[in-house]
């Protein structure tokens, strides 16, 4: 039987290479994509298709409900096609240069980017993750202009480099330690001599990890959201942070089936996301440019999304929706946060520093508001969804003080990060006019702050 997925896969596969065929005609004709809109209405219809498609399939299983974790895999395909749409959405205001051949990328990485949270083999996982690399490097590289491509191109280069020899390396360790290499049918067996096979699962560890984004391999992603095309950048974090933190997921299945760790300790996986986290919001504290300021605040998502996943609980919700608050969390953040700089107009340039956003919130109240609220979200200041978020994951790990002093630690300074925004935007007055020309932020934007405001008057966790 063929699964939903595996279907928009295919629908995926082919379309791409329609766009692409599109794309050459058209350049046979020196026309411009605003001349042939066609491949913007199929780019759009193919994601919306594998959107409804994931849809249907969840909705007519009588499992999702009582046991959500093992649908895993179609929600992350759902919200990594929401990610892509938001991501063509976004390009109308930030690509000026709107070619065909960047939507044949933009759907043939939705395409492996799915295939890898619906495989579970080691191998095929490897090429998929990879392969999207390639292919968001390349999409990074051709929306960039100046010499900020080239550095980010070397970056996620190298990047994808370390994702290759983490894989290949756990293959190799799970190989000669007679494992196989299917992620759904690997237990360890404490009473035997497995460390080998132990390794391996920690190198794939060591793969989500890279492909969230969490220090120290955080490098690409942080010169992609800093440097890269705004709606590319939202799509990079967006949806490697599914994958690596799907990724993490599995090899913590592994190891909790396995009976090798105890849920009261704060075992390996929590402790390198933890670290991570609270590496990037130091760095963000020290950032003068707004730019540098918001990658390092969006990046810190992926970590925090990937603890959620692996280890936060709700005593209030049912697990099905705890799972959709999160998922909902990191796609509404990170596109309010995205969303609401490129309406800054050239305060979104990489150059910008806060003494350049000097009253600019008394010029431009929506975009400041929009921008204010997606990062005391990811804050998770009381009274927004992040909130909630985080204390979902303070209960779990309540006897650990290092990981809950870490997540107060965070919000305390994301609240520094807020005070200065807010002080620099409103509180001075503007050295020029030029920031009154911007534009009021899209009502799909101004939308999904209010949802992370209003979510969080409904607390669905003790």
């Amino acid at each position: 039987m063929i699964e939903a997925c595996d279907i928009a896969i295919i629908l995926l596969m082919v379309l791409s290479v329609v766009v692409l065929l599109l794309e050459a005609i058209g350049n046979r004709t020196s026309k411009g994509l605003h001349e042939k809109p066609h491949i913007r209405i199929l780019a759009t219809g193919a994601i919306l298709a594998t959107s409804l498609l994931v849809v249907y399939s969840l909705s007519n299983n009588t499992q999702l409900s009582r046991r959500p974790l093992l649908f895993l895999s179609e929600i992350s395909a759902l919200f990594l096609s929401i990610n892509t749409l938001i991501c063509v959405f976004l390009a109308k205001r930030t690509l000026k240069n709107q070619t065909g051949e960047l939507y044949f990328l933009m759907i043939a990485s939705l395409a492996l980017s799915i295939a890898n949270v619906c495989t579970m083999s080691i191998v095929l996982k490897m090429i998929t993750s990879t392969s999207w690399l390639v292919l968001l490097t390349t999409l990074s590289i051709r929306s960039t202009q100046g010499g900020k491509k080239a550095e980010i191109g070397v970056k996620l280069a190298f990047f994808t480099i370390i994702i290759i020899l983490a894989f290949l390396l756990a293959i190799f360790f799970l190989n000669f330690a007679n494992y196989q290499l299917d992620l759904g049918q690997i237990v360890l067996n404490p009473s035997t001599d497995s460390p080998l096979a132990f390794v391996g699962l920690m190198l794939i560890t060591l793969a989500g990890l890279a492909l969230i984004g969490t220090p120290p391999f955080h490098f690409g992603h942080i010169d992609t959201a800093d440097g890269a095309n705004i709606s590319i950048a939202f799509l990079f974090l967006g949806n490697s942070l599914i994958q690596g933190s799907l990724l993490l997921y599995h090899v913590k299945t592994i190891i909790v089936k396995s009976g090798i760790s105890s849920p009261k300790e704060l075992n390996i996986q929590a402790a390198m996301l933890i670290f991570g986290f609270m590496v990037l919001w130091l760095r963000a504290l020290d950032q003068s440019k707004i730019r540098r300021t918001t990658a390092y605040i969006a990046s810190s998502v992926g970590p925090l999304f990937a603890m959620s996943l692996l280890f936060g609980a709700s005593i209030l919700l049912p697990k099905f929706i705890y799972i959709l608050a999160i998922y909902s969390f990191a796609t509404l953040t990170l596109f309010t946060l995205f969303g609401s700089l490129a309406y800054m107009g050239p305060l979104n340039f990489s150059w910008q520093t806060w003494e350049d956003m000097s009253g600019f919130g008394r010029l431009n109240p929506w975009q400041t508001l929009t921008f204010l609220a997606a990062i005391s979200a990811i804050t998770g200041l009381p009274g927004t969804l992040g909130y909630f978020i985080k204390l979902s994951l303070i209960a779990p790990f309540n006897e650990s003080i290092i990981f809950s002093g870490s997540i107060f630690l965070s919000i305390a300074i994301g609240a520094a990060c807020i005070m200065r925004i807010f002080v620099f935007a409103f509180a001075k007055q503007a050295y020029t006019t030029e920031n009154a020309l911007n534009l009021r932020p899209h009502f799909t934007i101004m939308t999904a702050s209010l949802v992370l405001i209003v979510l969080g008057f409904f607390p669905f966790v003790r």
